[in-house]
């Protein structure tokens, strides 16, 4: 009985082990630059899943897209650049997908989204407890 107990246990463990590797296995790797970690990616479906499920652990999320016909596409290979309301940069990377999620101080900040040309700006209040997400969609 305690053998058997012990097996089920051990099963268990293995199984939460191999969940926790395989949602981390998705994910791309965080970053750093200053004060801000960020992580960029979301091609494929997992990684788009393990990006959309981490959004809640950061302070931002920013999502691309095309307004291609027949329907909107996500994006790669976005210029972000983030700004205090002092004009400082806090955050300055081109995405590796559609989706990047980043942790930055409660505060006022200035997002610009530059791709083919084409810019996009959006102001957000990062505070306790909002996790604002922004949304830009490029034409093709």
């Amino acid at each position: 009985m305690a053998a058997t107990l012990r097996f089920f246990c051990g099963l268990i463990l293995v199984s939460t082990l191999v969940a926790a590797h395989a949602d981390e296995g998705v994910m791309p790797p965080e970053h750093t630059q200053g004060a801000v970690t960020f992580v960029s990616g979301g091609i494929g479906k997992d990684e788009s899943e393990a990006m959309k499920r981490a959004a809640s652990r950061y302070s931002l999320s920013i999502e691309m897209a095309s307004t291609a016909s027949p329907r909107a596409q996500y994006v790669s290979d976005v210029k972000i650049d983030i700004r205090d309301q002092r004009g400082a940069t806090m955050l300055s990377t081109t995405s590796d997908g559609p989706f990047l999620l980043a942790n930055l101080p409660p505060g006022r900040y200035s997002i610009n989204a530059e791709r083919n040309g084409k810019s996009q700006q959006r102001n957000v209040v990062v505070g306790s407890g909002a996790h604002p997400r922004v949304m830009f969609s490029f034409p093709e």
